[in-house]
């Protein structure tokens, strides 16, 4: 049985999600299927929940949005989004995320962006998080920055 808890906090990942698509779609990126990924696309585009490249256990990783932008990001970037409101496991996942992101990027030349939104992440697991940002890796939290980060790096 789902806890109420965990149905809020899908609920809210949802709505996330659905707030970045809008951001993109915002400064000009169009959403396709996932079955065009791959095929000769030269619009900037963004697909959901992607599925085909291989973790860090050997299963394929469901991505929460994959985009390209031929000027800023020709091999894709891969975007996992995370949502906390309060307390609880969500940022334990941090470091996970953050390796399958080095991962794409070894195997595939895909980056990285993992964006935190709703405020209740241990801060100690944000700071950790921002640390292993590299020119291939960004994490950027709260709707503001994130806001920002789209419109300074897609735009």
């Amino acid at each position: 049985m789902v806890s109420k808890g965990h149905r809020k906090a899908g609920k809210m990942g949802k709505e996330f999600e659905k707030s970045v698509a809008n951001m993109l779609d915002d400064i000009g990126f169009i959403e396709i299927d996932k079955k065009d990924v791959g095929d000769s696309i030269s619009m900037k585009w963004y697909c959901r929940q992607y599925k085909k490249f291989v973790g860090i256990y050997g299963k394929v990783l469901t991505i929460d949005l994959l985009l390209f932008d031929h000027d800023h990001f020709p091999n894709k970037l891969a975007v996992e989004l995370k949502y906390q409101s309060v307390g609880g496991s969500v940022d334990e996942k941090f470091p996970f995320v953050i390796q399958n992101m080095r991962k794409l990027f070894r195997d595939h030349g895909i980056k990285g962006l993992l964006l935190l939104n709703g405020g209740g992440y241990n801060t100690n697991a944000v700071k950790w998080s921002k640390g292993q940002q590299d020119e291939n890796l960004f994490v950027v939290e709260g709707r503001s920055d994130i806001y920002n980060w789209i419109e300074d790096n897609l735009s």
